[in-house]
């Protein structure tokens, strides 16, 4: 997230908005963890919906998952 972060041009401190896909592993880890991972990337929304077509998309592979995540600046 951090790399995406700075792909996107935002700073380390930015708060951001995360977007989260990689079927229902991921889905399972976000809805378990979802409050600990906004918190270590400084997301003020981590969700499993389609981001909008703004956003910056990657694409990774998590203990053999496939992972897309996306990311935008948050309001301020």
């Amino acid at each position: 997230v951090q790399n995406l972060r700075k792909a996107a041009g935002l700073q380390i401190s930015d708060r951001i908005l995360l977007w989260l896909d990689g079927g229902e592993f991921v889905s399972k880890v976000q809805s378990q963890f979802g409050e600990a991972i906004a918190t270590e990337v400084l997301a003020v929304s981590v969700t499993h919906e389609v981001p909008p077509r703004e956003s910056v998309v990657a694409t990774a592979e998590l203990n053999g998952v496939r992972v897309t995540y996306a990311l935008q600046q948050a309001s301020s």
